[in-house]
């Protein structure tokens, strides 16, 4: 384990310490004064050192990593975690994807402004990648800024992706504008309610002292009917002994 970890640094070390002087690219043989036939060679040899790496040592190599660059002190240490995190982080998320690796394929070389891309093909049992080293120029010097392993997917399955994308991205603009609306409907309805509740109680107020009214009123017309007075007064009396003469009914209440 040890011995590999030292093979892939030194190798990193010369690859990030490629330096030259020159222009442009892909069919030519030497790039900033580099030979193509170097890079490619030194781009197999971190694929074959990480290609033998177990599962498990990945994603050791992966944590190591991301914890080297969650603590690194200065720009340079931190720029190295970073690539190496790169590096590692994506052989995790497609290892199982790729299968077992079968052997490297061609070497293409892009310049794009001040950016250099080498892109190394992966032959694997399940799935092909690339394997990307980008550069950055710096006056006369290429600096290693990043690699990647890309799995490669086949036209359908990008068509699929990109279909999902955009149901998904359309469902969610659905949704936000159904909840909107109802948001919106909710502020128009709510003093409606508030209005319509407050004129059920105004309502039940008016029944409650039309009612009472009505009772005082039939309490008042029972009171006034002399026929009514003389029948309870008759009743009174034929219940007791009580005197009846200097007897008055003042109210009476309905129960």
């Amino acid at each position: 384990m040890k011995k590999k970890i030292i093979t892939l640094g030194f190798t990193l070390v010369m690859v990030l310490s490629l330096t030259s002087c020159g222009s442009s690219f892909n069919n030519q043989s030497e790039i900033y004064g580099i030979k193509k036939t170097e890079i490619n060679t030194q781009m197999e040899g971190i694929g074959k050192e990480i290609n033998s790496l177990s599962t498990n040592d990945i994603d050791k190599y992966a944590d190591k990593f991301k914890e080297a660059y969650e603590t690194a002190t200065d720009d340079n240490s931190k720029n190295q975690a970073k690539i190496y995190k790169s590096l590692f982080d994506g052989y995790k998320d497609s290892r199982s994807s790729l299968g077992n690796f079968k052997k490297f394929g061609d070497l293409t070389i892009e310049k794009s402004g001040k950016t250099v891309t080498c892109t190394l093909y992966e032959d694997f049992s399940k799935r092909d990648a690339n394997l990307v080293f980008v550069y950055n120029i710096v006056g006369e010097r290429m600096n290693l800024s990043a690699i990647t392993v890309n799995p490669i997917y086949s036209m359908g399955e990008l068509i699929s992706k990109a279909a999902l994308n955009v149901v998904m991205g359309m469902t969610v603009v659905f949704v936000v504008l159904i909840l909107i609306s109802l948001m919106i409907y909710a502020l128009k309805i709510i003093p409606y309610l508030e209005k319509r509740k407050k004129k059920s109680e105004n309502l039940l107020d008016s029944k409650t002292t039309d009612n009472d009214q009505d009772s005082d009123n039939k309490t008042a017309d029972l009171v006034n009917n002399p026929e009514i007075v003389a029948v309870i007064i008759a009743a009174i009396k034929a219940s007791g002994e009580e005197q009846t003469d200097d007897f008055v009914v003042r109210s009476i209440k309905r129960r």
